[in-house]
């Protein structure tokens, strides 16, 4: 079965560029003389896509980094418990649906100080979750 092919599958396919005045990135061909021709006007007649080019292999590299990143955010992000069964990690949103479902009666009282798990606590019961799966 051949899947038919996305507009976001033909624009990863498709050489990136950068904007050499700004180093923004990545476009296509198209977008980047739209993006030079509204914010670096004077520079439209010197551009040239040779120069452009982004290097496949840097541009992998720096996906990577932003998608780890973007994925370390939530891992920095606080972690709460609930009180009322010592459920854990959670998110201060998820532990709210958690006990509005779970302890109802408990959700008036629910506070984001008494509810923070311990960082130090926190990382050293990952560490052991991890080692003992």
């Amino acid at each position: 079965v051949v899947q038919k092919a996305t507009k976001n599958d033909s624009y990863k396919k498709e050489p990136k560029y950068m904007c050499l005045a700004c180093d923004a990135k990545p476009f296509t061909w198209k977008m980047l003389r739209k993006h030079v021709s509204t914010r670096h006007p004077d520079c439209l007649d010197n551009l040239s896509r040779k120069e452009c080019l982004i290097n496949e292999e840097e541009s992998h590299q720096e996906e990577v980094v932003q998608k780890a990143t973007k994925n370390d955010s939530y891992k920095k992000e606080p972690k709460y418990m609930c009180l009322a069964c010592d459920a854990k990690p959670f998110t201060w949103k998820m532990l709210r649906k958690h006990v509005s479902t779970r302890h109802p009666d408990c959700l008036d009282n629910l506070s984001r100080k008494e509810c923070l798990i311990n960082e130090e606590e926190s990382h050293q019961e990952e560490v052991v979750q991890k080692a003992t799966k």
